[in-house]
C-alpha cells in the first residue's frame, strides 16, 4: 500500500526529524513530481519572505532564482549554503516519500502539513493542540485519524 508508512511510529518519528528544521524556520518546501523537478523553498521572518527556486538535475539542486526580503541565516553561506541545505532536506524527503512540507497554517495552530509523494492524503503536525481554536479546524482534526498527540492523518484529502 502506498501510504503504509503513515501508520508506522518509527517512520512518523523520522518525519518529525525531517520537519524539525522547517518548524524552527517557518518554511515551505515543495517539489513537483514530473519531468523536471522544480523546487520552491520559502523561509519567513516577521512577515518577510525569502523565496528560492531550484531545478533538480542528476540528483542535485541548482538554484535558478531567488527574491530576498531579509538577510538569510549567516550559517547558510549564501546561495551555496542554501542550495546544500535544501538539497539535504530533499534527499531526506525522498527517502520518506514526502512531496511537500508546508507551514502556511501556523496561525491556526496547524504547524505543518505534509504531502505524501505517491498517495492521496495529508499528514498534519500540531505542536500544541490547545492552540487550535478555530471551530472548523477543531472539528476537522476530530474527524480524521489521530496518530498520537501531535500527528493527524486524513487519508481522504
Amino acid at each position: 500500500m502506498a501510504i503504509a508508512w503513515i501508520g508506522c511510529t518509527t517512520k512518523v518519528s523520522k518525519i518529525t526529524d525531517i520537519c524539525r528544521d522547517t518548524l524552527t524556520m517557518n518554511t515551505f518546501l515543495h517539489q513537483d513530481i514530473g519531468g523536471d523537478k522544480v523546487i520552491s523553498y520559502n523561509s519567513y521572518d516577521n512577515g518577510r519572505v525569502n523565496r528560492y527556486h531550484f531545478v533538480r538535475k542528476d540528483g542535485r539542486c541548482i538554484l535558478t532564482e531567488h527574491a530576498l526580503q531579509y538577510k538569510p541565516d549567516s550559517t547558510r553561506d549564501g546561495d551555496d549554503g542554501i542550495t546544500r541545505y535544501v538539497d539535504t532536506l530533499l534527499h531526506r524527503m525522498d527517502r520518506m516519500g514526502i512531496r511537500a512540507i508546508k507551514a502556511d497554517t501556523t496561525g491556526s495552530g496547524i504547524d505543518l502539513t505534509i504531502y505524501p509523494m505517491d498517495a492521496d492524503g495529508l499528514l498534519f503536525y500540531v505542536k500544541d493542540p490547545q492552540k487550535v481554536t478555530a471551530p472548523s479546524w477543531v472539528k476537522y482534526l476530530r474527524s480524521i485519524e489521530k496518530i498520537d498527540e501531535h500527528w493527524y492523518y486524513d487519508k481522504k484529502a
